[in-house]
């Protein structure tokens, strides 16, 4: 296993970097399915990827996990201004971070994530840099990592008699 303590805990994270064109707090908010009326979006970028689920969740997008088993956020998505997560973000934004708490879901959860990963690498101007591995991947590499990772995440659990999702899994913090 080569993943270190912090992934273990944290989960998976993921750094879509935006190559020239960059999003406004509007344009990024259009991924809620909707436009915010007090910051219009300036492009279309995110409007195709409303089905994905994720709404506003405090200052930052999640989708919501849609069973009572683990934490209630199931992916969450933070607008960063040079790799550091920013909650009230002008723009325009350089990327954004997709983070998915693989100790605090059950093991079903983690094909949600990697639908959602594949499908904003497909259909955004990014490059995806997954932080655990500290490299750039395409949609289909990323995925196939993202699945092992998670496995080993699981696996790393497991072996310790803790389940993932379960509530003893909620209360670990790193």
């Amino acid at each position: 296993m080569d993943l270190s303590e912090r992934v273990l805990h944290e989960g998976l994270e993921i750094d879509l970097r935006f190559r020239d064109r960059k999003p406004d707090f509007g344009d990024l908010f259009t991924i809620c399915g909707f436009e915010n009326e007090n910051r219009p979006p300036k492009t279309r970028m995110f409007a195709n990827l409303g089905d994905l689920g994720f709404e506003q969740v405090d200052d930052y997008f999640a989708i919501r996990a849609d069973s009572d088993v683990g934490d209630a956020e199931l992916v969450w998505l933070f607008p960063l201004r040079d790799g550091v997560e920013d909650d009230h973000p002008i723009g325009p934004i350089g990327s954004i971070r997709l983070s998915f708490r693989v100790l605090w879901h059950p093991p079903n959860c983690v094909a949600k994530f990697i639908e959602v990963a594949r499908t904003m690498v497909e259909h955004l101007p990014v490059d995806a840099w997954y932080r655990a591995r500290d490299r750039v991947f395409d949609a289909e590499s990323l995925a196939d990592q993202l699945s092992t990772d998670a496995a080993i995440i699981q696996s790393y659990w497991d072996s310790r008699g803790v389940a993932c999702g379960s509530k003893e899994a909620l209360t670990i913090s790193w």
